[in-house]
C-alpha cells in the first residue's frame, strides 16, 4: 500500500512483512538540501507511524551525493529515531560509486551502525535478505 508520494520520493508499508519499501525517483538529480532533508523526516514519520521491523530502500534512482556533513545530520536527526523502531535495512545501491560511498559512510554514522544492514544489486536477494531466508 502506497502511503507517501512525492517527486522525490514514495513510500510503500506492507503489513504482512511489516516491511516499509522507500523508493527514491529520478527528480532527486535536482535536489537541494534542504529538499533532501524533508524527504529524510517524511521517512522517519513514516517509519514513526507504521512501526515496520525491516525497511528497504531502493537508492538506485538517487542522483543526490549526501556530504559528510548531512550523514552526521541523518545520525543525528533520523537514525535516532528509527534505529529504536528498524531491526534491517536493505539498501538497493545506485550505480555510481560515489553515491554508493556516500549511503556506506552515512551507515557507519555511530548510531546507523547499530542496525543491520545491507546492500545489494539485487531487489530479490535484498527481500530474502531482509525476510531472513537468504544466508549471504
Amino acid at each position: 500500500m502506497k502511503v507517501y508520494s512525492s517527486i522525490y520520493s514514495e513510500f510503500y508499508f506492507f503489513k504482512e512483512d511489516n516491511l516499509l519499501k522507500h523508493i527514491w525517483l529520478q527528480a532527486t538529480e535536482n535536489f537541494l538540501e534542504e529538499e533532501f532533508k524533508n524527504e529524510m523526516m517524511k521517512y522517519r514519520e513514516g517509519v514513526k507511524t507504521y512501526k515496520p521491523s525491516l525497511v528497504l530502500i531502493n537508492a538506485q534512482n538517487l542522483k543526490f551525493v549526501i556530504r559528510p556533513e548531512l550523514q552526521a545530520w541523518i545520525d543525528e536527526n533520523i537514525a535516532v529515531v528509527t534505529n529504536k523502531i528498524l531491526t534491517r535495512i536493505a539498501f538497493l545501491m545506485p550505480p555510481e560509486l560515489i553515491n554508493q560511498l556516500a549511503i556506506e559512510q552515512a551507515m557507519e554514522e555511530r548510531e546507523s551502525a547499530k542496525l543491520r544492514v545491507r546492500f545489494f544489486k539485487d531487489e530479490s536477494l535484498a527481500l530474502s535478505w531482509l525476510k531472513n531466508t537468504y544466508g549471504g
